[in-house]
């Protein structure tokens, strides 16, 4: 499994995605924020917190049954 996927097109880059991160799974490329794969824990607090939607988490959050939207069922 991957970690969240951004869509940079929809972040408003409040950086809320870094900030909360309890893995600290964000980077940032200039003031976008960057998800880092290796660290991310699928807790899915990134893409709760998202105040835009830009976030989705492929699969759901760890031990979740719930998937994303757009993901196969």
């Amino acid at each position: 499994m991957t970690g969240p996927v951004l869509r940079p097109g929809l972040c408003k880059r409040c950086l809320r995605c870094l900030l909360d991160c309890p893995a600290g799974a964000f980077g940032r490329d200039g003031d976008l924020p960057v998800p880092v794969p290796g660290l991310c824990t699928r807790c899915g607090l990134c893409v709760s917190r998202c105040p835009k939607g830009a976030l989705e988490l492929p699969g759901g959050p760890a031990g979740s049954p719930f998937t994303t939207p757009g993901d196969p069922s």
